[in-house]
């Protein structure tokens, strides 16, 4: 469905008490009440959509299975090229209700002031009003749908000592009693989370808002958003293609076999040539064989020269005079002769087998 304008504010209202939202399904498609409400809003079984776009289309780009298809980046990547906007982070929701009493820290009230987180909030935020005390800041404005939400910063050097716990408290007894009062915070910083859950706020859901582009590209694509997805386009088999009609066939000649006649042939299929190898080199004719001249063996003789033998030292004694030994010559003369004839003898053994080895063969 596509609810009015004036209606969101009734579904946060909603929200925030405890009730579920006056719809008849789980996703709600509503056109945003103004700039700083563009997004889309999660809670406990139901999302609402806040952009202008119809349901239809909202419904074509969803996964019917998917419960957290709606804050998705496929979707917001979608939303935020239809509207012509940037997606912001995806934060936590938590709510209290306010008391209107003050009591705990001092505040003192910042009418003049070009704090960062100051101008943040006139950015995103209506009517407003920021409270000082030492090491702190709290921030209050109108939001999303004209509710009040409430940021607080503390100095990093008095981090973890409860001062942020104090600052979200406060917030509380600023506003009439029975007043919402909402803030957003990144799902990582836990040490915010605590700080809040200690303060009294409880978490009630998620969102994500589309900001405005700060640079001039951030035109809408208009016919994006009439554009709708081919459904079940992956399951769609091709039809078979139409065979050509021919002119109609009575039922007796449908009936008849055909005329006899020889079958049609197939050509056959030619065989395979197997491919002829290289032509040989030719051969040359082998020579004629000639008769070999047979060659008569001749012998070859020749002498060795005689090994000389050199001599046997002799027995010296100790005043290296000669030892007589019986049966060896005792003067020169005689071992001259001695060797003489043992060379004649070497000789004619020598010359002997020489002419031994040197006879022809028969």
């Amino acid at each position: 469905m596509k609810a009015f304008v004036a209606e969101l504010a009734d579904l946060l209202r909603g929200v925030a008490d405890g009730t579920p939202p006056p719809t008849d399904s789980e996703l709600t498609v509503v056109l945003p009440p103004d700039e700083r409400s563009v997004g889309v809003l999660a809670f406990p079984g139901q999302h609402i959509i806040v952009a202008d776009v119809s349901a239809e289309w909202v419904r074509s780009w969803l996964p019917a299975d998917d419960l957290g298809a709606p804050l998705g980046p496929p979707f917001l990547t979608l939303l935020s090229a239809v509207t012509g906007r940037e997606i912001g982070t995806i934060d936590a929701v938590l709510v209290a209700r306010a008391h209107g009493r003050r009591r705990g820290l001092e505040l003192a009230e910042v009418t003049d002031s070009d704090h960062p987180r100051i101008a943040r909030a006139r950015r995103h935020r209506a009517d407003v009003r920021a409270w000082s005390c030492p090491g702190g800041l709290l921030v209050l404005g109108r939001g999303v749908a004209g509710r009040w939400e409430a940021a607080v910063e503390v100095e990093p050097a008095l981090r973890g000592f409860g001062l942020g716990r104090g600052l979200f408290g406060a917030a509380l007894g600023l506003l009439p009693e029975g007043e919402s009062v909402w803030t957003q915070v990144a799902p990582g910083n836990a040490a915010s989370l605590r700080a809040l859950l200690a303060a009294g706020y409880h978490p009630i859901g998620a969102e994500a808002l589309l900001e405005p582009r700060e640079t001039d590209d951030g035109e809408p694509i208009e016919w994006f958003g009439s554009y709708l997805p081919a459904e079940d386009w992956q399951d769609d088999e091709p039809e078979p293609a139409e065979a050509p009609t021919s002119e109609p066939v009575s039922a007796q000649a449908a009936a008849e076999p055909p005329l006899a006649g020889p079958p049609p042939t197939e050509p056959p299929l030619a065989e395979p040539v197997p491919a002829e190898p290289p032509p040989a080199e030719p051969v040359p004719a082998q020579a004629a064989s000639v008769p070999v001249e047979e060659v008569p063996f001749e012998p070859v003789t020749f002498r060795l020269p005689p090994i000389e033998t050199p001599p046997k030292p002799r027995p010296v004694t100790a005043d290296r005079g000669p030892i007589d030994t019986p049966g060896a010559p005792s003067s020169t003369e005689e071992l001259a002769a001695a060797e003489a004839e043992a060379a004649a003898e070497l000789d004619a053994d020598e010359d002997t087998e020489l002419a031994e080895r040197d006879e022809p063969l028969s």
